[in-house]
């Protein structure tokens, strides 16, 4: 039997690892519930806490959740858990694990040591790093739906710890003072210093 070469022979390869890629994407599809964008976030709801505070797992930033916490309790009377980024990813491959997304999340920490946030940062979806938005920049971010499951990430974080106070800071301001239930709109504030100022006003 004589081997195919030249074009036609690569038109047909062609042709097989569309049909793969299909394939794949469909059953991909068919695993996945993917629940409609939606622009608020749940964070207190009927006296239920509808989210969760994750953060990295350093006592200086384990406080600066329970604080955020805290503030939630006092103007909702609900208590936010919070709980480490560790938890929340698998080791190999880096995946978000399934059975946690049941909740929206907050998130503070960086790139670096909080494991969601890498998993964000990994797939474009949230810019937080060394250089943006700056040494005690800061920024609040929502993030529609990035797990396909559903529920929301804000995004309280900055460059350092000093950035992310600042972030925590105005998040809180943010909190409703009448009734339990609180959701968070659509948000995107950002506070540049240093070389992500710099580039900004050079743009």
């Amino acid at each position: 039997m004589a081997i195919q070469k030249g074009p036609a022979m690569f038109i047909k390869l062609i042709v097989m690892l569309s049909a793969i890629v299909v394939l794949a994407t469909a059953s991909e599809a068919s695993l996945v519930n993917r629940l409609p964008l939606s622009n608020n976030s749940t964070i207190v709801s009927q006296g239920i806490a509808r989210s969760v505070i994750i953060v990295p797992n350093e006592k200086a930033y384990i406080a600066l959740g329970q604080k955020l916490s805290d503030n939630i309790a006092k103007l909702t009377g609900v208590q936010i858990p919070v709980e480490a980024a560790s938890d929340y990813v698998s080791e190999k491959p880096r995946l978000i694990k399934v059975d946690k997304l049941d909740r929206n999340f907050i998130l503070i920490g960086q790139v670096w040591n909080n494991a969601v946030l890498e998993r964000l940062y990994a797939n474009y979806y949230d810019p937080t790093d060394a250089v943006f938005p700056g040494p005690g920049g800061w920024e609040i971010r929502t993030i529609c739906n990035p797990f396909k499951r559903g529920q929301n990430c804000i995004a309280a974080t900055g460059s350092d710890l000093e950035g992310c106070k600042l972030a925590v800071q105005h998040f809180a301001n943010a909190i409703k003072k009448d009734g339990s239930d609180w959701s968070v709109p659509y948000t995107v504030d950002v506070h540049l210093t240093g070389e992500a100022r710099e580039q900004e006003e050079a743009y």
